[in-house]
């Protein structure tokens, strides 16, 4: 992409619509999860990780949770997945930056964000991202695609 300009608010405008015209993929296999869902509805706003070795259902559970969390009455226009491993996503800490305003700004959501995304250690400075606009109190996060490289790092929010 030498050469080439990108807009980021044009790529992630496509993505976020991709992401709600596809809420769950269709080979989603339901697992028996223990998970307590109170992040959706508590008072205290964390930032979640999930983390393990590759292949193993990782992304699925994303999907399985936001499905849930829909399931237990947030619209899903509160709801985007989006994997930071997307070739047309650069690898860029503006990419963080504009997510949720461009969210706000095009979907017209003002409500609590559920931000469900995927390998978000790809993009530089996440970890202090991911706590800015967690102390903001209005979005509350499952970021998953923690590797071990990532956690041996000492990346922490």
């Amino acid at each position: 992409m030498s050469g080439t300009i990108i807009n980021i608010d044009a790529v992630l405008r496509k993505i976020l619509v991709e992401s709600q015209e596809l809420i769950c993929p269709d080979d989603l296999v339901e697992r028996s999860v223990d998970i307590d869902l109170d992040f959706a509805f508590g008072p205290i706003r964390k930032v979640y990780t999930v983390h393990g070795l590759r292949r193993v259902g990782k992304t699925y559970l994303l999907h399985q949770l936001r499905k849930m969390i829909i399931g237990l009455g947030i619209e899903a226009s509160r709801t985007y997945y989006i994997n930071m491993e997307d070739e047309r996503i650069p690898r860029k800490t503006r990419v963080l930056t504009r997510l949720m305003p461009l969210i706000r700004e095009e979907f017209g959501v003002k409500d609590t964000l559920f931000l469900f995304i995927d390998e978000i250690y790809k993009i530089p400075k996440w970890s202090a991202w991911a706590r800015r606009i967690n102390d903001s109190k209005k979005s509350c996060f499952v970021c998953l695609g923690i590797n071990q490289q990532a956690i041996s790092g000492g990346y922490t929010t």
